[in-house]
């Protein structure tokens, strides 16, 4: 996610989508490296604790 110049509600829900289908799996999803723009639509969105 470190090179993603754009990122919007739609792909917002994707990854929480994923994330979903991660924890019903017995697995996680977290985002360890992101970009500027993606890091601040989580902050704006309140879902950088779900994902980082």
């Amino acid at each position: 996610m470190g090179r993603v110049t754009f990122c919007d509600c739609a792909g917002l829900n994707t990854l929480l989508t994923v994330r979903h289908a991660a924890l019903q799996a017995g697995r996680g999803l977290h985002i360890t490296a992101a970009g500027r723009r993606v890091e601040r639509l989580l902050t704006l969105t309140d879902t950088r604790t779900l994902l980082m």
